[in-house]
Order: C-alpha cells, then structure tokens, then sequence
C-alpha cells in the first residue's frame, strides 16, 4: 500500500521506489516534473496490483521573486529630490528560501537630475526562481530642488538717465552647479522715474524651481 502526501512521497511498506531520490530536495531545473513509483513492498504476503498505476508525478513551480527597492543614500523613495549628488536604486530580493543565493543582474540603476527613472531586474543566477514584470521594476521619480532668491540692487534711486537694475541670485544651488535668472519680459533694470516692479520667469537649470 502507498500514501501521498503535501507533494512529497511517504510510503507505507514499500521497499524500494524509482526516481525516489527526487522526492526530498527537489530543485527546479530543467524537468520540475517529477515522478515517484513504489517497486517492491517490504511485505512478501503482498504484491503490488500490476492492473494499478501506483505512479505519483509531482511538479515544482518556480518561486517569483519579490524585492525591496532602496536607495543608496538611504533617501525615501516616496520623496526624492535633486541633491547634485549621484545616486544608485538598488533592488534586494526579500523573499529567498532561507539558505539560497540568487544573484540579480540589473543595469542603469544610477540617477543623478531631476526627471523619472525605471530600473529593471533582468535576470537571476538561479533557475529555482523566476521574475514577474509586476516585482521586478521601479519607477521612481527625483523631483527638482527648491530655491530661493536674494536681490541686490538699490531699491530707490534718483533719475540720472541711466538704467538702474535690480538683480536675482539663486540661493541654495549644489555645489558646481550654475542656476541662470531669467526675468519675465527679459527685463530688470528701469530708467525713467516710477515705481517698477521685475518678475523671475525661470531659471536655466532643471534641476531648480522655485
């Protein structure tokens, strides 16, 4: 007689199988079907019914790998901004059997301006996993950084015929980075006698607003 049980193969009175070894450990491979049959009972009073299959196939499915995405700073994802610093996204598998190793191939995973990026895990080492196209993408998305400005200039002037200008400097801009006013109207100087006021309109860098 023989029982089966969770997948694997428990067998009561049998002696000896085929392909038995498969039944403990089995990995997924190249054939993750696999099949068990009881040979020989251990009591001689009983044969095995030859008009019965006593068979037991059985399959192993691959496990889809799940991962925790990180940033290499340690930034939140939820809120990246641009720093002027280059960043990596960096996937970890969080879901392997306890012991395995599984290696993940990626590639592009480093950002550095403001705009949208998808890092994709493309392949793994290890064939008793898989990937699905719902766990094996980020998309995040570095917003632009903040800035404010200070204005030099004097701010009363006596009419001289000559254009009297107020100017806008970026404050808060990372280190190397050059951040251009641009003044609505292209202007920001006045000549005659009034009262004026000059706008921003932009800035020449991406990676700022403000």
């Amino acid at each position: 007689k023989a029982s089966y049980k969770n997948g694997y193969t428990e067998v009561t009175k049998v002696e000896k199988y085929s392909d038995c070894s498969k039944n403990i450990n089995a990995n997924v491979g190249s054939s993750s079907t696999y099949t068990v049959t009881p040979l020989e009972l251990v009591d001689k009073n009983y044969i095995l019914d030859p008009s019965v299959n006593h068979s037991y196939t059985y399959r192993i499915e691959q496990r889809v790998l799940e991962f925790e995405w990180t940033v290499s700073d340690n930034s939140a994802l939820s809120n990246l901004v641009y720093n002027g610093k280059t960043r990596q996204l960096i996937p970890t598998a969080i879901n392997v059997v306890s012991g395995d190793k599984v290696v993940l191939t990626y590639a592009n995973n480093s950002f550095k301006n403001a705009g949208v990026y998808t890092v994709t895990v493309t392949a793994i080492d290890n064939s008793n996993y898989t990937l699905s196209s719902g766990y094996s993408s980020k998309t995040i998305t570095v917003s632009p950084k903040t800035i404010t400005f200070n204005w030099s200039g004097s701010e009363v002037a006596t009419y001289d015929g000559k254009p009297h200008a107020r100017i806008a400097a970026a404050q808060g801009v990372e280190d190397g980075d050059t951040v251009n006013v641009e003044y609505l109207n292209g202007s920001n100087e006045a000549t005659n006698a009034g009262s004026y006021t000059f706008y921003i309109s932009g800035v020449t860098n991406e990676n700022y607003t403000f």
